[in-house]
């Protein structure tokens, strides 16, 4: 089949990454200059990704705000109509912030969006952050959004002052919480325990589903650990404590979180602790993995399919279990920080799709399947729609439509490690279970 540019990408919207982080901020709201349609593309969480997200509500009392802008209005003055919007959110009790966006749509007319905020801010006299963000729906897609709403937050959010220093004092910038269950609140007390376990203290994450006053305790932080989806802002947070700023890639895999977490505790200077932590963590892993690694290098390979960091992080997981990964495809435009890991490895000779159009998936599905062996893919609930022919699949990453996590699952630390290999061994378990039944014959 031959694809263009203007085939349907399976990645997804710059705006739907905004979302996703509105989602993770119970006390924000987002005011879109738009249609009607930019509030019901929360559906894309709400209710189906994420089983606990209240971004629209039955009362109409919604966290996503439409300007209702219609195409034959917006080369009219709609400022009146944009500031309605905003002063409505900025009366509202449940806000602690608001934010304004818009599609290209509604923003190619260039209404003065600052002019109306700071009107806003004027004749409100509130103290309530008002924040503009960038409009990029036609050029980056949703890793993009994602980043630049915690951008603009670490700009503009008040922080708590600096008490005392060097106190061991930690706060991660850039977690991706795309939904609220317990696969992301298990990553996040995994996070909290790995920081704990090397002598430190985490005050705070960005972002964790807890409220912006949560959120402004990064003020107290000596080190600003940097996650891959919001680099810059890390950056500005650091710039404005004064804290120390550590980047580092997902802590995923036994090897990747050992990486992690020393990386973490040289910033601290915890090193010893760290030392006599992670050799007790690993020690524990290697005895409940001993009996399963044999297993899983002699049967699984894998296809990996999702945004690009997560993809990273589990890779590295399956080669430290000597796991095969034929294939391997990021549903996601390219990322600045470059591709290199995904280029030719001898271990595996893989076929690597980036940023993947709609049905473009199928083939290669088919042939890493057919002939190079994959029996379990690891991807996102549209990337298993090209699933042909059928296999054994476990759902990760942005959007999980059928997998949902109301106890502890998490996927990252030392934990999430164990956690993910028992499920993906148990999946593939299942899967070979019941394509082997057969219908007991009657004797009728």
């Amino acid at each position: 089949m031959n694809h263009s540019e203007f085939d349907i990408r399976l990645g997804f919207s710059y705006s739907l990454g905004v979302y996703l982080a509105i989602n993770a901020l119970p006390d924000a709201l987002l005011v879109m200059d738009g249609m009607d349609c930019t509030v019901q593309m929360a559906s894309q969480i709400q209710g189906n990704h994420d089983w606990q997200s209240n971004l629209i509500s039955a009362d109409g009392a919604h966290r996503i705000l439409t300007t209702h802008a219609m195409p034959e209005e917006v080369w009219q003055n709609r400022e009146k109509a944009i500031s309605d919007v905003v002063s409505y959110a900025l009366g509202r009790s449940d806000s602690r912030v608001i934010f304004l966006g818009a599609i290209r749509m509604a923003s190619i007319t260039e209404p003065p969006y600052e002019l109306i905020l700071d009107a806003c801010a004027e004749q409100t006299g509130t103290e309530k952050p008002l924040i503009l963000l960038p409009t990029r729906s036609l050029v980056d897609d949703w890793l993009t959004g994602y980043d630049n709403t915690l951008e603009y937050l670490a700009k503009y959010l008040p922080l708590e002052p600096r008490q005392g220093a060097n106190q061991g004092r930690v706060a991660i910038v850039g977690y991706l919480m795309d939904r609220n269950e317990e696969d992301h609140f298990g990553n996040l007390r995994e996070l909290e325990r790995l920081i704990e376990g090397i002598g430190g203290t985490l005050v705070c994450t960005w972002l964790s589903g807890k409220p912006t006053t949560h959120l402004a305790k990064i003020g107290q932080a000596d080190v600003v650990i940097s996650l891959p989806y919001a680099r810059n802002a890390a950056k500005i947070l650091a710039n404005r404590t004064g804290a120390a700023l550590v980047e580092t890639e997902l802590p995923i895999g036994l090897e990747g979180t050992r990486t992690w977490l020393e990386t973490v505790a040289r910033a601290l200077g915890t090193q010893r602790a760290a030392e006599a932590f992670v050799h007790k963590e690993l020690s524990q892993a290697a005895t409940k993995l001993e009996a399963v690694v044999s297993l899983v290098s002699r049967d699984m390979s894998l296809a990996l399919m999702g945004e690009p960091y997560l993809v990273r992080g589990l890779l590295g997981l399956a080669r430290e279990l000597g796991i095969p990964v034929p294939l391997r495809a990021i549903v996601s435009a390219v990322q600045n920080d470059g591709q290199d890991w995904l280029q030719p490895d001898p271990l595996d000779d893989p076929i690597t799709i980036v940023d993947p159009k709609e049905g473009q998936l199928q083939e290669p599905l088919r042939v890493a399947i057919e002939k190079r062996g994959v029996n379990l893919v690891v991807a996102t609930s549209y990337v298993l729609q090209d699933l042909v022919p059928p296999v054994a699949a476990f759902e990760l990453g942005f959007p999980s439509f059928h997998s949902h996590a109301l106890t502890d699952q998490p996927f990252m630390g030392f934990r999430g490690c164990l956690s993910l290999v028992a499920r993906w061994v148990e999946r593939q378990a299942w899967h070979h279970l019941l394509r082997d039944l057969r219908p007991i014959p009657s004797n009728g």
